[in-house]
């Protein structure tokens, strides 16, 4: 059997966290973003945007991110669906 390729993937994920603090990380050649943090969208968080209970109190903050090279558009160093300090 072979292996599969995720174009989507991150290199760190945080969603539904509080309280979560991402420092001093190197993340590099991921296909996607280096660092997601807050999400899983549903009509919940749509109702209560942009004070999401659950996605606060997360910190992101001195990682060394680079190489972000897969064939999607979307693609970025930190992807932030949250209220918290980046």
């Amino acid at each position: 059997m072979q292996g599969k390729e995720w174009l989507g993937t991150c290199g760190i994920i945080a969603f539904y966290s509080r309280g979560t603090r991402i420092i001093h990380n190197e993340v590099s050649h991921v296909p996607y973003t280096g660092i997601s943090v807050g999400w899983g969208w549903t009509m919940a968080q749509e109702a209560t945007w942009p004070s999401m209970p659950w996605d606060r109190d997360n910190v992101v903050e001195g990682n060394h991110i680079h190489h972000i090279d897969g064939p999607t558009k979307a693609r970025a160093p930190v992807h932030a669906f949250t209220t918290s300090t980046l």
